[in-house]
This record gives C-alpha cells, structure tokens and sequence, in this order.
C-alpha cells in the first residue's frame, strides 16, 4: 500500500521533471547550499581582499594586481578539506595563473598565508584539515546570510 501512495504522490512530478528536485531534496538542497555558499564565500573572499577603495587586490602568491571580478578565491588547503573550505584564512584573492596554472602554487602560498595572517597559521590550516565536519543545511543557509550582509556592507562602504 506505500508503494502505491508513493506513485500517486510523485507520478506528476516524474512526468514534469520535478522528480529529482522532491523526491532528493535533502541531498540536492545541501549540494545546492553548498554551491551558493562557494559563490557568496567566493565574492566576499576577493571583494576583503581589493586595496581599500578600488576593485582590484593583490595575488596573494603574486602580487600581480587583479580585478577581483577575474580573479580566484584561490584555496591553501584545497577545497575537498570541508573543515578549512570556508575558513577566511584558508582562502585568499588568488590570480588565474597562480590558481590555475600552478596548481595553487602552495609554497609561496604557505609563506604568504603566515605572513598575511601570522607565522604559524599555514601549520594549523594543515592540522585542521583533517577535523572531521558534518555540517548541515542550516549551517550553510547561516553562512550564506553572514556572508551576503559582509558584502553588503563592503558596497555600501
């Protein structure tokens, strides 16, 4: 008897396309969260990483000036880690040919993130990194909102 509850529930949204979207929505929805995240997260990280009153920022690895609309929201400890993923000190405004090209280029990165954010701070990105997260739809939605009011307010200044 569910199984024929079940069809009659979603036969129409089968037949429209819609299946995926209700039928998966818990796990579509917290890949969905998770992409706006990367794009909201993305935006913040190269708008706080501009020169102050311009819309360009320095290669965090570089130094070569880019608009933030090209650059890269470039990832010392790469994005599959998701307990440094969205971490401000993990991610840095990071030019196309360094976070493409040269896969990051991690030793000068290293050495950029401890001298922008302290000496020591390129270690505890790489002991983190194996934390173990779990995090839920909730916490990205939370997330987003944060950093969509840091944009906001980055404009308005």
């Amino acid at each position: 008897m569910p199984a024929l509850n079940f069809q009659k529930r979603f036969a129409p949204l089968v037949e429209s396309g819609e299946k995926r979207q209700t039928i998966h929505g818990g796990a579509d929805k917290m890949v969905n969260l998770s992409k706006k995240l990367d794009r909201v997260f993305s935006e913040y990280i190269r708008r706080r990483d501009c020169v102050q009153g311009t819309q360009f920022g320095h290669c965090i690895t570089c130094g070569r000036l880019v608009p933030w609309k090209y650059a890269d929201a470039g990832h010392y400890i790469k994005r599959q880690h998701k307990a440094t993923r969205f971490d401000p000190q993990n991610v840095n405004l990071q030019c196309k040919s360094c976070n493409c090209f040269e896969q990051g280029a991690n030793e000068k990165y290293k050495i950029a993130i401890d001298w922008k954010w302290g000496s020591g701070t390129a270690e505890k990105l790489e002991q983190r990194k194996r934390n173990r997260t779990d995090y839920r739809d909730w916490w990205y939605a939370e997330k987003i909102k944060e950093y969509q009011v840091k944009i906001k307010e980055m404009e308005d200044a």
